[in-house]
């Protein structure tokens, strides 16, 4: 059995320091927060980082290089209770 998991959405660049990104995003709307656990960050297809929900939708991203361009995605981590 496999399910779509719920994507946040609106990624946005709030702020670029010199080796770093700050990036901010929206909660999926499919899941309440209570049901998310974390969000998981991926550039490129490689995992950089974990940020507890705890209604937090902020990452800093730390050496990165700012004059190459990236894909960044955030995944969502859930419960999936039966």
């Amino acid at each position: 059995m496999t399910s779509d998991v719920p994507a946040p959405t609106n990624l946005m660049l709030e702020r670029q320091l010199s080796t770093s990104f700050i990036v901010a995003w929206t909660p999926p709307t499919e899941l309440s927060q209570d049901e998310i656990l974390a969000y998981n960050i991926y550039s490129d297809g490689l995992f950089l980082t974990t940020v507890r929900s705890d209604d937090r939708t902020k990452a800093l991203l730390e050496k990165l290089d700012p004059s190459k361009v990236v894909s960044l995605s955030p995944a969502t981590v859930y419960y999936l209770c039966r």
